[in-house]
């Protein structure tokens, strides 16, 4: 994520939505606040929320905690087995 986007501009109507921080060698830094307003927009939206990771260099040290939460949400209809 590279920056703050508001639900609904990317176009069309999401079925979920997934976020998460660079990892790696030169990782630009994900902000807290742009995770918490897309989290925040998907609640409102009742679109699932789901967060991989804060990312950075040392990603497995950051994890992917967000608010005392681990976020997983899934579309319901999602098929696993397509996918």
């Amino acid at each position: 994520m590279a920056g703050r986007i508001r639900l609904g501009t990317v176009g069309g109507t999401q079925s979920a939505i997934g976020v998460g921080g660079e990892s790696g060698p030169g990782a630009r830094p994900l902000e807290r606040e742009w995770v918490v307003v897309m989290r925040d927009q998907c609640e409102k939206a009742k679109v699932p929320f789901f967060f991989k990771q804060w990312g950075g260099v040392q990603k497995k040290k950051a994890g992917r905690i967000l608010d005392g939460k681990t976020w997983d949400e899934m579309p319901s209809d999602m098929d696993f087995a397509k996918a």
